[in-house]
């Protein structure tokens, strides 16, 4: 038997937690204990928004290192792409929170290869702490391409950038230029009608009056 199970959520101060308490023995402690685990959550651990503004400068330097390293090794390649990916929030303990902490991007582990027309560089981002200890928030990714790759990747995007025409917008317009084809038609036809009708009427001789 799952015992007294209970699931719920508290929140404190723009957080929300999730508890979750399986197996008690009874009512009164299942609610006691999940008291307690909000407390120690709210108490112990400490989240924060991740904005792009605190990396905006450390990947422009990134960026700049990368492609010194590329001219510096003789490598025939270019930047086509550059993104960042953020984690919305960062979770870490109080007291990590409370010493402050840094911004970085680690580019240790980057390799760039030579001789392969398009690749990706993935490069952790982080927080690091008083205590050296260090919270992934996300990742930059910069994407290489030889010249002949980057010129098709650019094209690509004009490309992707130029408004589309879908099959049914064509087929909607076609059929609105059709139907007003057909009423200057119309109205064409009963133009010539009423003017050949209106000259009968004048060439009809007028009865004489004796």
């Amino acid at each position: 038997m799952s015992g007294h199970t209970i699931v719920a959520g508290a929140r404190q101060n723009d957080r929300t937690l999730i508890g979750v308490i399986l197996g008690a023995s009874n009512s009164e402690i299942r609610y006691s204990n999940l008291i307690a685990l909000f407390a120690y959550g709210f108490e112990k651990y400490s989240t924060t928004s991740v904005a792009v503004s605190e990396y905006s400068e450390l990947q422009k330097q990134t960026v700049d290192q990368v492609t010194s390293g590329i001219s510096a090794a003789g490598y025939a390649l270019e930047i086509t792409d550059v993104t960042l990916n953020l984690n919305p929030y960062c979770t870490t303990t109080a007291d990590r929170a409370a010493g402050g902490y840094s911004t970085g991007i680690d580019i240790s582990k980057a390799v760039i290869l030579a001789d392969l027309s398009k690749q990706t560089l993935d490069f952790p981002v982080f927080r690091q702490y008083a205590d050296t200890s260090k919270d992934q928030v996300g990742t930059l990714t910069i994407t290489l391409c030889d010249p002949q790759s980057a010129q098709t990747a650019v094209q690509a995007a004009a490309e992707a950038d130029k408004p589309k025409t879908s099959m049914l917008s064509v087929i909607v317009r076609g059929g609105i230029i059709l139907l007003l084809l057909c009423i200057l038609a119309f109205c064409i036809i009963i133009y010539v009608m009423l003017q050949k009708e209106k000259k009968r009427r004048k060439s009809r001789r007028r009865p004489r009056v004796l």
